[in-house]
């Protein structure tokens, strides 16, 4: 009985919860287009900068050409470009109160492409604009002119899509998902933009605390350790609750294909960022 209590308390909580997340997503100036969606003014629409990260376990004097190939790139359609190194990294998180409480996590992470994943999602809810990893160039299709983006403060893409077979053998092989199958589309993190606050980045923010609390002492495969604590999984696992609404926008596999071209260099695989 008393399982029953908490566990029907537990769904009011969720259910609570969740209401909270979209109503406060649900903020839009007058407006709309041929799609039904709302559109936005230039100065609340994503801002058309893209934010790059190097340097947290390589040189930052000696990035390789073809990562400065890829910021030209985005440079040439019409984009603003930032790179952020270690120090303006480990600034940012001393630049708001309200961050402090990440400092000893992001500190404690045993990979530094742990702190890779968690430094961009910080830079882009504190900022707004785009991050892309440095193997993701432009596609065929331009990004900042796809419809979507007059009306979406958020929106994201889908890297893998696996069968029922194989999201069923993660959750064995894996002791860090505690038999839980792995989502069938799992929503890339090397590639995401959103207006500054966003709540998808607080609620991906949210989830990579819970996650370090929660596992950070489980043993298993260590690049799996990677992509579930910070990577995709965590983004994919913080995302299913708004993932519909009308803010955002999750690109399927084939259009993020079109309009980010990933090459998956994989840098930080095998310890290689340690």
């Amino acid at each position: 009985m008393h399982r029953l209590v908490a566990f029907l308390v537990g769904v009011v909580a969720g259910a609570f919860i969740t209401w909270q997340v979209v109503n406060r997503l649900n903020t839009f100036p007058q407006g709309s287009n041929a799609t039904g969606g709302i559109i936005l003014r230039e100065s609340q629409r994503i801002p058309k900068t893209i934010h790059f990260v190097y340097g947290l376990w390589d040189d930052f004097d000696k990035m390789p050409p073809t990562f400065q190939e890829t910021i030209d790139a985005w440079g040439r359609v019409g984009f603003k470009t930032k790179l952020w190194n270690r120090d303006m990294c480990e600034g940012l998180l001393t630049s708001r109160p309200e961050y402090g409480k990440y400092i000893a996590m992001y500190r404690k992470f045993p990979r530094n492409v742990q702190r890779a994943d968690f430094i961009r999602y910080l830079i882009v809810y504190d900022q707004g604009g785009f991050y892309m990893d440095l193997d993701a160039n432009p596609g065929h299709v331009s990004l900042y002119d796809h419809g979507v983006m007059s009306y979406k403060k958020a929106v994201f893409f889908v890297e893998v899509v696996v069968d029922e077979e194989f999201s069923s053998r993660q959750a064995e092989v894996h002791p860090i998902r505690e038999g839980v199958p792995e989502a069938h589309e799992r929503i890339a993190n090397y590639a995401f933009g959103s207006t500054a606050n966003h709540v998808a980045l607080k609620l991906i923010l949210g989830e990579v605390e819970r996650r370090w609390l929660k596992f950070q002492a489980v043993a298993g495969d260590p690049d799996y350790y990677v992509l579930f604590t910070t990577g995709p999984s965590a983004v994919t696992r913080a995302l299913l609750l708004v993932r519909m609404h009308k803010s955002l926008h999750v690109f399927e596999k084939e259009a993020a294909h079109s309009l980010v071209n990933h090459t998956s260099a994989g840098t930080w695989r095998s310890a290689k960022d340690v």
